[in-house]
């Protein structure tokens, strides 16, 4: 249920603000506007406008639909879209209002002028819960970005863990091979040769984790997706 001026402070496409704004509570035609995902699964191949519709009341007089909304996220910004209808407000019974403010600024600078505009209206009403939109759609990824959150923390910590085992091995394998090291050297042998093949095999090691690490990761994402899927 919207007014008319809803579309354009939310930056939504319409092609029928202006028939929104000329409807007021003495129209006897019942209107409607339909979004583009419903207009294409509900008349697929056919023009929605002037079409009739029965919301949610089938004894109730058919809504006329005026024009299409483009698509928007109203829950999530990766739910995909589904069939939406939006109804003037003038129109139908409700007691609960949700006003959208467009501010070319902060906008919680205009939130006590939002606040005594309502109020010079009627005083009683309640005015509560001024939020901005970025933070609206901060919490819709809230529970993503706890996981993605947790996801660095292990991966960071596993690089640790695995840096950690890679020096200790290394240098167990060194303080084995000193006496090696040693004759080596003493056959000729330059020190950055040595250090070469001290990392060379270091590298192998982590390498060979990092191979066995991905081919198990990639393992475990198909068998949650299939499981997600199943």
């Amino acid at each position: 249920m919207i007014s008319a001026g809803y579309l354009e402070a939310m930056g939504v496409h319409c092609c029928a603000a202006a028939i929104l704004q000329a409807i007021t509570p003495q129209n006897t035609e019942q209107v409607m506007l339909v979004n583009e995902t419903a207009a294409r699964e509900i008349w697929p191949g056919q023009d929605p406008l002037g079409q009739h519709v029965h919301v949610a009341d089938p004894t109730s007089p058919p809504r006329t639909v005026v024009g299409i909304v483009g698509d928007i996220h109203h829950y999530a910004l990766d739910a995909v879209p589904t069939t939406q209808f939006y109804l003037p407000v003038t129109q139908t019974d409700t007691s609960d209002l949700v006003f959208a403010v467009r501010s070319a600024g902060d906008p919680l600078q205009i939130a006590n002028a939002v606040r005594l505009a309502i109020r010079s209206v009627d005083e009683t009403l309640p005015v509560y819960r001024v939020v901005p939109m970025n933070e609206y759609v901060a919490a819709t990824m809230a529970n993503r970005r706890l996981a993605l959150v947790l996801l660095g923390s292990f991966a960071g910590i596993a690089l640790i863990l695995s840096v950690v085992g890679t020096y200790g091995v290394t240098e167990y394998t060194v303080a084995q091979r000193t006496r090696e090291i040693g004759i080596r050297m003493a056959l000729g042998a330059q020190n950055h040769q040595v250090l070469r093949l001290m990392l060379r095999q270091g590298i192998t090691l982590a390498m060979g984790g990092v191979i066995l690490g991905a081919i198990f990761s990639f393992a475990l994402m198909v068998f949650c997706e299939a499981s997600c899927l199943a």
